[in-house]
């Protein structure tokens, strides 16, 4: 391993003494959700990280824990029927520091969950594990696909079960890359994206690339709606659609409100013609009724990001995300109640100019011996050789982050820098951000109002590689001109300090 990641290697040794039995609820409470399903109006399911899984039989009146055998980060949920559910995501394994894949399953309503790659007694079938899934479909007791990670052994990136998921085969003619999202149609069709490419089109043994128009944005979630339209989101207000079942993308009839550009989505669903977005932050919902040829403005009361949407019917709907947040909706997003949550905000904001200069030790002391509720965010986008090693560093330092207490942690690609060792100069390195030094500069404080605005820290702490580099300053400079900002429309943060 690179000397450069030793930090996050150091700390997730630690993720190799966590068991279901240290699961205790305050650790749940305040667990970034990532996905939520719904089987009617009454019942539904919330996963998240941390091995969180919330249930509800009362529309959201009343939310309570499901037990877990795991730690690792749920992101994907299929709910068959009221009996069989399944959940799977993934988690870094120690020492070794690969992703390695997670798949639960529930056989009587979420009442208990277990490993799918088990036998009934508890033992491995023996087959080889699946690497990290990130979507996940049952289409009924026995048959199913996942998308993520390639296995160094099976190959792929997309996998099918005949046998409710106790075993996995990679489908063939399917180039072995990490799939960022997915939405299967049936058993033999669905759309697949890199994190950094276009939507594909997978037909059984075959997959055909998307036309759309050139963009450096990144997706981040895709999805069907109709018989031959989908809907693909991502970084600074991505928005593209399909109506030709994904061999064709471009910008909706009409152009979301300008204020979208300063949202990253993550969240979206539909229902017949109604779309909704969101993403982070998560104060505003954007609403299309009639698929995309004209938009509305929804107002949510919650600042905290939000990871996905999930609509019954063209009224009611659920939203869920950061600190455990779940909003609901009973008129079609007009307005927001929120169901549950640790709180509206985290008391300590750590941000850093890049994952392994992320304080995790000050984490763990803040989560542990004070209880804070603490958020991270990562500030500029470091080179790397390949999206790939991109994406192992992330989840990397969002484990690393999780076992440290800290509840939520983000990933900006809004800033690319140069090689630390190049010792650039300031303009240099923000004219990369805009249309000169001066508006690159202006890009990253207007940012740093957003996390000020989303997350309301009472402290906020920077830390970097060190104090001279110009990443560093560039961050505690613009920063106080931002808590200055924050503090005209009367935000919390009271102080700003600086770590080696």
């Amino acid at each position: 391993m690179p000397p450069r990641y030793a930090p996050l290697a150091a700390l997730l040794v630690l993720a190799a003494s966590l068991t279901a039995a240290a699961q205790e609820t305050g650790s749940l409470e305040d667990a970034e959700l990532t996905r939520v399903r719904f089987l009617d109006p009454d019942r539904g399911w919330a996963i998240g990280d941390r091995g969180a899984i919330w249930h509800t039989s009362d529309g959201g009146a009343r939310w309570s824990l499901q037990r877990t055998s795991t730690t690792a980060r749920l992101e994907a949920l299929s709910v068959l029927d009221e009996r069989h559910l399944w959940a799977a995501g993934g988690d870094i394994r120690p020492f070794t520091h690969r992703s390695q894949g997670v798949l639960l399953r529930s056989h009587d309503g979420g009442l208990h969950w277990n490993s799918a790659t088990e036998t009934p007694n508890g033992d491995s079938t023996g087959e080889q594990p699946l690497p990290w899934i990130r979507e996940l479909r049952m289409f009924d007791d026995r048959n199913g696909l996942a998308a993520g990670d390639p296995s160094r052994l099976l190959g792929g990136g997309l996998y099918a079960t005949s046998d409710g998921g106790r075993t996995w085969k990679p489908q063939p003619g399917v180039p072995a890359r990490r799939w960022a999202a997915a939405e299967f149609i049936n058993p033999f069709v669905g759309l697949l994206t890199e994190p950094n490419g276009p939507p594909l089109l997978w037909r059984q043994r075959t997959v055909e690339a998307g036309r759309m128009p050139r963009e450096e944005r990144r997706i981040r979630r895709i999805i069907v709606a109709g018989a031959s339209g989908g809907w693909a989101i991502g970084e600074r207000g991505l928005v593209l659609h399909t109506e030709d079942a994904g061999r064709s993308w471009n910008a909706p009839a009409a152009l979301l409100p300008g204020v979208a550009s300063e949202h990253d989505f993550r969240a979206i669903a539909a229902h017949g013609d109604s779309v909704w977005i969101a993403g982070s932050p998560g104060g505003l919902v954007f609403h299309s009724p009639d698929a995309g040829r004209s938009w509305q403005v929804q107002l949510t009361e919650n600042a905290l990001p939000l990871n996905d949407l999930h609509f019954l019917d063209a009224n009611r709907g659920w939203a869920v995300g950061a600190l455990g947040t779940i909003l609901a909706t009973r008129d079609g997003g007009a307005t927001w109640r929120k169901q549950r949550g640790a709180a509206p905000r985290a008391a300590v904001l750590l941000l850093a100019t890049d994952p392994e200069h992320l304080d995790f030790e000050l984490a763990a002391r803040l989560t542990g011996d004070d209880r804070a509720l603490v958020a991270a965010a990562v500030l500029f986008d470091a080179h790397t050789a390949s999206s790939a090693e991109e994406s192992d560093v992330r989840d990397r330092a969002r484990r690393a982050a999780s076992v440290a207490g800290v509840s939520s942690m983000e990933t900006s690609h809004r800033f690319p820098v140069p090689r630390a060792e190049l010792m650039l100069p300031e303009q240099a390195i923000t004219s990369a951000w805009g249309n000169s030094p001066e508006a690159g500069a202006d890009s990253l404080r207007a940012h740093l109002v957003r996390q000020l605005r989303t997350w309301r820290p009472d402290v906020v702490i920077v830390s970097g590689p060190a104090a001279e580099s110009q990443e560093r300053a560039l961050t505690h400079r613009l920063l106080a001109e931002a808590v200055g900002i924050g503090a005209e429309v009367g935000l919390p943060a009271t102080c700003v300090a600086g770590l080696h």
